[in-house]
């Protein structure tokens, strides 16, 4: 039986979306789709340049074993055997490279592929790149440019997926403290993959996701009863009893004083969205009104 209190879920069209704002912002787009270098290798002078001119899309499928062991990590070696567990793909489909060896530039464009792997360390998502495939190399393009542009796009890919923004499952707010489990992490099979992180309450142990149907939806966040339950005993620790209390006069005429005291509080999940709470708060309130200064009927019969 499955047993988590608390799951985020995205698919590929939510992550490119934060690839794609990363592409749109002109600093950093320089920064990290651009790659240039130059040095000399056996006596001979090189420079390399590469771009991307279109935003990178995520499959979260891993890529077939061929394709993995045709990929080239940061060393310039080929990987081997079968891609790791949560091994998905950034996809560059207008990967452009230009190799200047000895005078002579060579010029070409290809499909290339950033193989990367997803992982937990401690309450926190990782993403590490780890290779990279092309695909129909360009007649020119020889081992040493491949492996230099490699170890750029590598680095650089790197900066640009650690600055995709996946909050880490924790909550800690305004005084209400929910001590939650390291999460697991799962990309899920089928049409639609998705990425998911789930914890439980440290109180009920283990993540146990194996065979849960998740939302459709292209992001989600799904909160357990037992989770919403402790929060809503929290707040109402905080509030239940709290006093406000105030006093002041009203046109010179009226004077009043009241206290006003949290009598109850309850909340309940939304059905629409079971990540928001409607919430009920009771008060009662004791108020005083009196005569302030001058009576006012005394006052206006001594202006008749």
């Amino acid at each position: 039986m499955s047993q988590f209190d608390v799951a985020l879920g995205m698919d590929e069209t939510t992550l490119d979306q934060g690839i794609a704002g990363v592409f749109a912002n002109p600093d950093a787009n320089q920064k990290i789709f651009h790659g240039s270098t130059s040095g000399e290798r056996h006596g001979v002078k090189y420079k390399v340049k590469w771009s991307l001119h279109e935003s990178p899309t995520i499959d979260l499928t891993p890529p077939s074993d061929a394709e993995w062991t045709a990929s080239i990590d940061v060393d310039g070696k080929k990987q081997t055997g079968s891609p790791p567990l949560h091994t998905f793909q950034l996809l560059c489909d207008s990967f452009t490279g230009k190799l200047t060896l000895a005078g002579a530039p060579v010029k070409g464009t290809a499909k290339v592929a950033v193989f990367a792997q997803a992982a937990i360390h401690g309450d926190t998502l990782t993403i590490t790149p780890l290779s990279v495939w092309v695909d129909a190399t360009p007649t020119g393009w020889n081992e040493a440019y491949i492996v230099t542009a490699i170890k750029m796009v590598l680095r650089q890919m790197g900066e640009m997926l650690a600055g995709i923004d996946i909050p880490p499952l924790s909550f800690t707010d305004e005084g209400v403290t929910i001590s939650l489990t390291d999460p697991v992490l799962a990309i899920t099979e089928g049409s639609t993959p998705r990425l998911v992180l789930a914890a439980s309450l440290v109180s009920k142990g283990s993540v146990d996701i194996v065979g849960v149907t998740w939302p459709d939806k292209s992001l989600f966040l799904l909160f357990s009863d037992d989770l919403v339950q402790n929060v809503v005993d929290q707040v109402q620790d905080q509030l239940v009893g709290q006093e406000t209390k105030g006093s002041g006069t009203k046109d010179k005429v009226l004077a009043y004083d009241y206290t006003a005291k949290v009598t109850s509080f309850s909340a309940r999940q939304q059905n629409a969205d079971k990540a928001k709470l409607d919430a009920s708060v009771g008060f009662g309130l004791d108020a005083n009104i009196t005569a302030a200064g001058v009576c006012p009927i005394s006052a206006a019969t001594s202006n008749m």
